[in-house]
């Protein structure tokens, strides 16, 4: 029972604000409250239910130690990679007022040269 209340908490904290929420929102916002909810429950169903599945065989074929590592290995270099864009986009960004051949670009984008 403490695995189920743990569980619980992670995964509410882990998929606040996420798009799946938006979408409900939006759909909530717009259609009656029970197809809304039922859809929503179904779906976040089966997705939970396939992770736990595939979770469930991979962690009886794979030892659970080769499972930690890889994921920590993938986990720490996703965060790199990640801050990549942004390193690029503050190395080739043009200084403001600088004068340049090429239009200013919107803000929201990172100019490159060759884009």
């Amino acid at each position: 029972m403490h695995s189920l209340f743990i569980a619980l908490g992670l995964v509410f904290v882990a998929e606040l604000g996420d798009k799946t929420q938006l979408v409900a929102l939006g759909f909530g916002a717009r259609h009656r409250l029970a197809p809304v909810l039922t859809g929503v429950v179904l779906a976040y169903m089966a997705t939970n239910l396939l992770s736990v599945v595939i979770g469930g065989l991979l962690g009886a074929a794979l030892p659970t130690r080769a499972i930690g590592l890889v994921g920590g290995a993938r986990s720490s270099g996703s965060s790199p990679w990640g801050r990549r864009s942004s390193w690029w986009c503050r190395w080739r960004t043009p200084p403001t007022g600088a004068p340049s051949s090429t239009p200013s670009p919107p803000r929201s984008r990172c100019w490159r040269p060759d884009h």
